[in-house]
């Protein structure tokens, strides 16, 4: 039962791994609609079509308000001290998610690991103590 626990935990660490959503230090994800990229202090990041965008590639862009990458590169290209500062205070925020969320993973694995390697130690140290019982009993019996 107890391995059983310990396997449960790998797995909820592994399912946690597969189904994080996309996440890179430094940058906060954006989405629109159904769509999502990922946005730095210097670059846009458009992970499905496997794009970067500087400011200057983002000046290239034609105005479309239905456009994910347009939309993100607002941030980069604008002035507005209040648009740098939501940027700046989402990156920070998204730094200290991703390190909880990895924390969280690395912490099932280890609890899973503690779990199946002492209940598998535990179930051989019990059972030396119990052939040592038994061998004292049979001595003690037999009259040695």
């Amino acid at each position: 039962m107890m391995s059983l626990l310990g396997f449960l935990c790998f797995g909820i660490g592994l399912n946690m791994l597969y189904v994080a959503p996309k996440m890179k230090m430094n940058y906060v994800s954006y989405s629109y609609k159904n769509e999502s990229v990922l946005i730095s202090s210097y670059r846009v990041y458009d992970y499905v079509n496997n794009e970067n965008y500087s400011k200057r590639d983002c000046q290239k862009i034609l105005p479309d308000e239905n456009n994910i990458n347009y939309l993100a590169c607002e941030y980069l290209l604008s002035n507005d001290k209040d648009m740098k500062d939501e940027l700046q205070n989402a990156i920070i925020g998204e730094v200290t998610l991703i390190k909880v969320y990895f924390g969280l993973i690395i912490g099932f694995f280890l609890m899973g690991a503690i779990i199946v390697f002492g209940y598998t130690n535990f179930r051989q140290l019990n059972k030396i103590v119990c052939d040592i019982k038994e061998e004292n009993r049979t001595n003690l019996y037999s009259g040695g």
